[in-house]
């Protein structure tokens, strides 16, 4: 087995570039893409385990959760206990970070 070691500790969530923090630091900005988000460690890769429909409904929550954030009602409850399903089953996989997919308080 290969080890994917990066030639560099972050990397840019939008384009996957690895760069030094001073290269960020220089602009305010990944390098490469020029994106403003904050750059993830490549020391905090983790492996995680989900199925692919698991994985279509966390990209669809990210869509729709915004628009019943206020609604007390929402029409789609049993898609709200498969999401928070889905951020238990990872939550089990690495205990020791905190997943807070549905954002709750």
């Amino acid at each position: 087995m290969e080890l994917n070691i990066p030639s560099k500790p972050y990397k840019c969530v939008s384009c996957r570039n690895d760069y030094e923090i001073e290269e960020y630091e220089a602009d305010d900005c990944c390098p490469s893409c020029n994106t403003k988000f904050l750059p993830m460690s490549n020391n905090e890769e983790l492996t995680l385990t989900l199925n692919k429909f698991e994985i279509m409904l966390l990209l669809a929550h990210s869509i729709w959760s915004p628009l019943y954030k206020d609604n007390t009602e929402d029409p789609h409850k049993y898609y709200k206990k498969a999401v928070d399903a889905i951020e238990e089953k990872l939550m089990n996989q690495h205990p020791t970070i905190n997943i807070n997919i549905a954002n709750r308080t």
